[in-house]
């Protein structure tokens, strides 16, 4: 920009706003909020620019105390909820550059804590400091109906404030649940639990603070009341001699309820463990050793919390199976697949869709017994475990020409049912995604008798179950490359 803008602005000019980009805009903001003549520049636009170019004007006085009305009026004209608004920085800087920003923050503050989920942790330093409110901050955290809310400030309070401790509790122990104990408050048999990872982060960090007192009824308060929980990670993480110490005092313990440490301590401290427990967890990993990468494909399932789901599965399959040996079967783009007895285990390292159902259950797609499918927060999927009944016959023992019938009567099939599938069904770059069951009788349906002629005689079924979409999803959630 040839001219200057800051005095343009100054003057009460301000056509130029339409034709700058909006990383001129960006840099216009930010040179009007540090220049020496700020209000006055402010004071030269803002009457005439605020009903043309509001959010501008916004983002230049939002926290300046001189313009709290200006303010107010452009909130309340763009937003029906004003703290939409404000991101964690901005909220920040009311806080500390305006006398209006801690009654704000107070009497908005469960609707900026459920939306703004960082805010706390930058906030939890002035609840402790020089806030007018600050006892009530502190009760209002204490005792928050949001269990990880209460967490954050527990685990914030006894890392930093651990002095104060006694003052905000009594017993910290009485207020791990939904019930806090409050005068008037209705008692209630079903009790919501706190996360087992904040509760496990709030035992380690009494361990740091050398009460094992208070550290040792939480770690069994856990145990009895968390299958799995992070105890163990949290106590190994660190490389900490002392919580290393504290771990190997309970190891059979803390390594049967991790929730995704397992394997890694079975790597560091086999021989910690009971022989028994060893044992059992040597004898599951032979099921996967015959795949070259299996440790890092079992490492993945366990770290995103599905490696006790998986012992459960083949305990319980091989239960089921007539045959006990297991065998390696193949590798795709997303899955590794095992047959262990008489089942196939495809475990995911992915999954190309991530729509909300990622494969409906009909009865020319082979069912899956067990699934179990982690995602991130965007929904795409970072592990997952299958359990399908191991089918030996391939489409291609039939003659070419069945062969082409299967696969045009899949295709016509699924359409009919409402949905289409952009795999290869045969001969694909990694392998086929046709097989023949048993019998039609084991088809995912509860109507044998609607079942076509066609398929009792051929009864073939999709086998991987990914990438079946609705017909009229013309812009399906699905990955086009490994992100």
């Amino acid at each position: 920009m040839a001219f200057n803008t800051l005095d343009y602005l100054e003057q009460g000019k301000i056509d130029f706003l339409d034709s700058i980009t909006l990383y001129d805009k960006v840099n216009l903001i930010k040179w009007i909020r540090q220049s020496p003549k700020r209000n006055k520049i402010i004071e030269g636009f803002l009457d005439k620019a605020k009903e043309i170019y509001p959010r501008f004007c916004l983002d230049v006085i939002y926290d300046i105390e001189e313009f709290k009305e200006d303010t107010f009026l452009i909130l309340n004209k763009l937003y029906t909820d004003d703290t939409i608004y404000f991101s964690n920085e901005k909220l920040m800087n009311i806080l500390r550059r305006t006398s209006w920003g801690e009654e704000y923050i107070f009497n908005h503050f469960d609707k900026i804590l459920k939306t703004k989920s960082e805010f706390l942790h930058l906030f939890l330093p002035y609840v402790f400091g020089n806030l007018k409110k600050s006892q009530e901050f502190k009760n209002r955290l204490a005792f928050h109906k949001d269990l990880h809310i209460r967490a954050t400030f527990m685990i914030y309070l006894v890392k930093h404030h651990y002095e104060e401790l006694n003052y905000i509790y009594d017993d910290i122990m009485k207020y791990l649940t939904s019930y806090t104990h409050q005068e008037f408050e209705q008692m209630t048999f079903a009790k919501e639990l706190m996360r087992f990872d904040d509760l496990s982060l709030l035992a380690v960090c009494f361990l740091h603070q050398n009460d094992l007192n208070t550290f040792t009824r939480l770690k069994e308060y856990i145990l009895k009341n968390y299958p799995q929980n992070d105890l163990a990670y949290q106590l190994l993480t660190e490389k900490d001699k002392t919580l290393e110490a504290e771990f190997l005092k309970d190891i059979d313990r803390l390594f049967t309820t991790s929730y995704d440490y397992q394997l890694i301590i079975y790597e560091r401290f086999s021989k910690k463990l009971s022989q028994e427990l060893f044992l059992s967890f040597k004898k599951f990993l032979t099921h996967f050793t015959s795949y070259e990468y299996y440790d890092l494909l079992i490492e993945h399932l366990f770290y995103n919390g599905l490696g006790r789901e998986l012992q459960t599965y083949v305990d319980k399959y091989l239960s089921l199976s007539k045959r006990l040996d297991s065998e390696y079967l193949s590798s795709g783009s997303t899955a590794v697949c095992y047959r262990i007895g008489d089942f196939v285990f495809k475990l995911s390292r992915m999954k190309w869709s991530y729509e909300d159902i990622i494969c409906p259950n009909l009865y020319i797609i082979h069912k899956n017994l067990e699934e179990k499918f982690v995602r991130d927060k965007e929904g795409h999927v970072l592990a997952g475990l299958e359990v399908q009944k191991y089918l030996t016959k391939s489409i291609k023992e039939y003659p070419e020409d069945i062969q082409r019938d299967i696969q045009v009567f899949l295709r016509k099939e699924l359409e009919r049912l409402g949905y289409y599938n952009t795999d290869t069904l045969i001969n694909g770059t990694r392998g086929d995604n046709c097989m023949i069951l048993d019998t039609y009788k084991d088809a995912d349906t509860k109507r044998l008798e609607l079942v076509p002629e066609f398929f009792k005689k051929y009864p073939a079924v999709y086998i991987d179950r990914d990438r079946f979409y609705k017909i009229d999803n013309k812009s399906p959630k699905q990955i086009v490359s490994h992100y």
